[in-house]
């Protein structure tokens, strides 16, 4: 992994006053090829956050996986890619789709070491997954900064946009087949702030070739990276990053 030192807690940097640099969009062969090891995001970072952060790079892993007390899929990289993002987060966060509340638990915890009030309103359609990831909030002493929609992803989304929510974080781990993650896509313009970020999960993943159809994730962000107001910042594990370009 790549070597960072630790240092005593970053001060939060509005996303839209910061030059992030980007990558290339990576080419369909090449996803899932290589998983590429998590690096601060945000150039005032140089280091871990703090100790919560540092912590996560300290996880055992199996099978590319971290492992904790909360099942889940992400990889190290993913992990500390979102303690990241929350912690910078230029508004309340929105996830979408939290299975047993792994994901979850990181964004609330670096929503609330950040200390700037940020919420995070995670979106779950299955009634087991809406009682395990509020089980995990709960044990954790998270339930403060924690809010859950149940429900499907486009009805819900489509309420937070008519009530005019805008979030600074979204990050979309639910149905990865093309046309759920497409409704996504079209609806991050109205529902994300300027400067803010999106993280798909499973965007960098073989699937895309061998499970074209329940695998939609990368030709959906594709197409969203038509809209000039959008532009890919780099791959992290397993996942795609993409921002709102400020205003």
């Amino acid at each position: 992994m790549w070597a960072l030192r630790h240092r005593q807690p970053a001060e939060p940097v509005q996303q839209s006053a910061i030059a992030i640099k980007s990558d290339p969009i990576p080419a369909v062969d090449d996803l899932g090829q290589v998983f590429p090891e998590y690096r601060p995001i945000h150039p005032t970072l140089s280091g871990f956050i703090d100790d919560a952060h540092a912590a996560i790079a300290s996880l055992p892993v199996r099978d590319g996986l971290i492992q904790t007390e909360t099942p889940g899929f992400l990889r190290p990289a993913d992990a500390l890619a979102l303690y990241e993002l929350a912690w910078f987060s230029n508004a309340d966060i929105l996830e979408l789709g939290s299975a047993w509340g792994l994901s979850t638990s990181i964004l609330c915890q670096a929503a609330r070491n950040a200390g700037r009030g940020r919420r995070v309103v995670s979106v779950e359609i299955d009634p087991q997954f809406q009682r395990l990831t509020a089980r995990t909030i709960r044990r954790r002493g998270l339930s403060g900064g924690f809010r859950l929609m149940p429900g499907e992803a486009a009805t819900v989304i489509r309420r937070l946009i008519d009530k005019h929510r805008r979030f600074g974080l979204v990050f979309v781990d639910h149905d990865h087949s093309g046309p759920a993650t497409a409704t996504v896509c079209r609806a991050l313009p109205e529902l994300m702030r300027p400067g803010g970020m999106a993280l798909f999960h499973d965007f960098n993943d073989t699937r895309h070739r061998t499970e074209p159809d329940a695998y939609g994730v990368y030709p959906a962000v594709r197409t969203l990276l038509e809209d000039y107001r959008f532009r890919y910042l780099r791959t992290v594990g397993c996942c795609g990053l993409v921002q709102r370009l400020p205003a």
